[in-house]
């Protein structure tokens, strides 16, 4: 991500994305990392409570799946 940012900063990707298109790609690469870390201080009281935090990056990942701005697609396809 912070390669990719760079990148975007300065000019060096073959198409500037839109601001948004960029924050809402970033916020979906971040996302599953975020509940990752929360779960390492939670694996040490449970360990499949740990597991259920994983598992909630995928209804966030449907939700911000709403959010998806206009030409998200044309740069990050599926």
């Amino acid at each position: 991500m912070v390669l990719f940012h760079r990148a975007q900063r300065a000019g060096l990707l073959t198409e500037t994305m839109p601001e948004d298109v960029f924050r809402w790609g970033a916020f979906q690469s971040l996302s599953p990392v975020a509940f990752f870390i929360a779960s390492v201080p939670i694996a040490f009281l449970s360990t499949p409570a740990a597991v259920a935090v994983w598992f909630l990056a995928v209804p966030l990942q449907v939700l911000a799946n709403r959010w998806k701005p206009a030409g998200a697609d044309r740069f990050f396809p599926r």
